[in-house]
């Protein structure tokens, strides 16, 4: 039956990779914390615009009254996203980010390299330093780790090395952020013009704080900002989320769908396999009956075809993996907290436990198909 088994596998494998890869990202979004310290007391906070606009970007002397009048942070920082030149004997464009002097310590991570930034690094006017990513530390440094402590040239400024980031660190924005620079600002510059909303905002709440008491706090200091700064503030307000439902809010929905959807696909796939399998059986009515003419008993029967089914299933569990890690892998893209999912034992659980559903059917159907009798013979149903 090669031509069955061809058509089998790969259909069993397209099912179950599918659903593998849906109920992976389903587990990492509601299981797996993010690589933080204490990642539930991380907010994203924006602000809201009178015309009802509720991911808007903050504008840097909002945040600044936010923090400080707050009860409920422990500190927030900013970031922007920012190209940069390498210069060099090579010239390279990579993605990089612009980030207040906190950024990594409010987050909770810290470097694999160096001791990061310092407050006074934000300081306009003080000596450009830079971070980088174990990306670039390998592609372009060849993880020589006295590049650390040395200078670089950054868009066209000699820059001083700090720190490197781990492999697995955890940031925002881009998964695919190479250089990391202090945010400064000019002492006279004026933050609320009607260009004042560009910053993103990542808060740490103080232990025993829940984002329902931070909001009617921020409600509150809106207010009295709106009262302080009518033409800038008039009618805008805060909105604080969760970074983990900030992150993968959007996404969960689809997911729960997609679970439905592909779970529903498998058991389709299940039952016309099953039901085409059942009509091929015929050509084994002789071999069928010898067997019940040799002793053999329903559970014989099981035990055999539980073994042809295992074979299906745990080989579309195989091929179905390799597709499940492409799925997610082209997800993660786009979610930057999902970038280090790998293909780890639950991953490969889920896929091995899809196959043995699969077998399941493929095991007790035919079996329960086959009439056994008394005068020594049988036939399928």
């Amino acid at each position: 039956m090669p031509i069955f088994t061809g058509i089998a596998l790969l259909t069993l494998s397209i099912a179950i990779g599918v659903n593998t890869a849906v109920f992976s990202l389903l587990y990492q979004i509601q299981f797996v914390p993010l690589a933080v310290e204490e990642p539930k007391q991380l907010v994203r906070l924006w602000e809201t615009s009178p015309e009802g606009a509720s991911e808007i970007p903050v504008s840097p002397a909002n945040i600044v009254d936010w923090t400080r009048q707050s009860n409920t942070l422990l500190d927030s920082a900013t970031w922007i996203h920012a190209a940069a030149r390498l210069d060099g004997t090579s010239v390279e464009i990579v993605e990089g980010q612009m980030v207040s002097p906190n950024f990594f310590e409010v987050l909770g991570v810290r470097p694999a390299l160096g001791s990061g930034f310092q407050i006074a690094d934000g300081r306009y006017g003080a000596p450009l330093v830079v971070m980088i990513s174990d990306r670039l530390f390998t592609r372009r440094y060849g993880r020589d780790a006295s590049i650390v402590g040395q200078s670089i040239p950054v868009n066209g400024r000699d820059a001083l090395v700090v720190g490197v980031m781990a492999a697995d660190a955890f940031t925002m924005g881009s998964p695919h952020c190479d250089v990391w620079l202090p945010l400064r600002f000019h002492p006279k510059r004026k933050d609320r013009t009607h260009v004042g909303r560009y910053l993103n905002v990542v808060a740490r709440l103080a232990p025993g704080v829940s984002i329902q008491t931070a909001q009617l706090e921020f409600n509150g200091i809106a207010r009295q900002l709106e009262q302080k700064y009518p033409r800038f503030n008039a009618r805008w307000g805060v909105r604080a989320v969760a970074l983990q439902e900030s992150l993968t809010g959007a996404l969960q929905q689809p997911l729960r769908w997609g679970a439905s959807a592909g779970f529903a696909m498998l058991l389709l796939a299940c039952a016309a396999l099953v039901k085409w399998y059942l009509k091929r059986q015929s050509r084994r009515s002789r071999e069928l009956a010898l067997r019940v003419l040799l002793g053999s008993r329903r559970l014989h029967f099981f035990q055999l075809f539980a073994a042809e089914g295992l074979v299906l299933g745990l080989g579309g569990a195989v091929f179905g993996l390799a597709l499940a890690r492409r799925l997610v892998a082209e997800v993660c893209v786009f979610v930057p907290q999902m970038d280090s999912m790998r293909c780890d034992s639950i991953f490969i659980g889920i896929a091995l436990g899809l196959g043995i559903l699969c077998a399941v059917p493929f095991s007790v159907v035919p079996a329960m198909s086959i009439r056994l009798e008394t005068r020594g013979n049988s036939r399928l149903r």
